[in-house]
């Protein structure tokens, strides 16, 4: 499987750009999930939105036209190295007993 750079900027299929800002786990499933900030202004969300997507889906390929491609692909590396340790970007939300 692709690897997720936290705050590495990608670029959806369609063409606009995203940071990722994090993991986290669906609260219920427990999958993981992609925690990405918008860099355009989106009608009726504003500017920098917030958008979460599970993983699978997000670094999974798609068919355009007959061409496979990411359907994100990394376009520039993090600002700042991310601590590979998990603190700062990954968040884990256990299911209460």
């Amino acid at each position: 499987m692709k690897n997720l750079e936290i705050g590495a900027i990608y670029k959806h299929y369609k063409g606009n750009r995203y940071e990722v800002v994090g993991v986290a786990n669906h609260s219920e499933t427990l999958e993981e999930m992609v925690i990405y900030k918008a860099l355009y202004n989106i009608k009726g969300y504003g500017e920098n939105s917030l958008w979460v997507r599970p993983k699978e889906m997000f670094l999974e390929n798609v068919i355009v036209n007959g061409v496979e491609m990411e359907r994100f692909e990394k376009v520039e590396q993090p600002a700042r190295p991310h601590d590979s340790s998990g603190a700062g970007g990954e968040i884990l939300i256990k299911p209460s007993k």
